[in-house]
């Protein structure tokens, strides 16, 4: 009887194991959406502090649940993402908030206004 309550324990703890993985492949779970930008060198004080001011506009748009952004600290890891200088992320409830995020006017006007401070084409990585 001891065994029998052991193996359905482990039955039940593997199912409800399984149960979640399921579910993080969901369609309609939470996605968080991270952008890694490459910044030109040459920008001034007065760049930098518009750069920040238009990037934090990105808190006002309410499909995202979570908003962070930051200039990369150097750690001395060399792994790090070196070619990157800013990272942006944000969190949605689903695949249809992150949609609403990308073609919000405030995302693409923040776009526009930011992009002539771009070393590059930003990155994206969505999970």
């Amino acid at each position: 009887m001891k065994i029998r309550a052991i193996v359905f324990f482990l039955v039940v703890v593997f199912a409800a194991c399984t149960s979640n993985k399921s579910s993080s492949n969901n369609a309609d779970a939470t996605i968080n959406h991270l952008v890694f930008l490459q910044l030109k060198e040459q920008m001034t004080s007065a760049d930098s502090l518009f750069f920040i001011e238009q990037i934090n506009r990105l808190k006002n748009i309410d499909t995202a649940i979570e908003f962070e952004a930051s200039y990369r600290k150097s750690t001395g890891d060399k792994r790090a993402l070196a070619d990157f200088d800013f990272i942006i992320s944000t969190k949605h409830k689903d695949s249809k908030s992150l949609r609403l995020y990308k073609t919000n006017p405030v995302h693409l006007e923040v776009i526009s206004l930011t992009k002539k401070f771009m070393a590059g084409p930003p990155k994206t990585f969505d999970y």
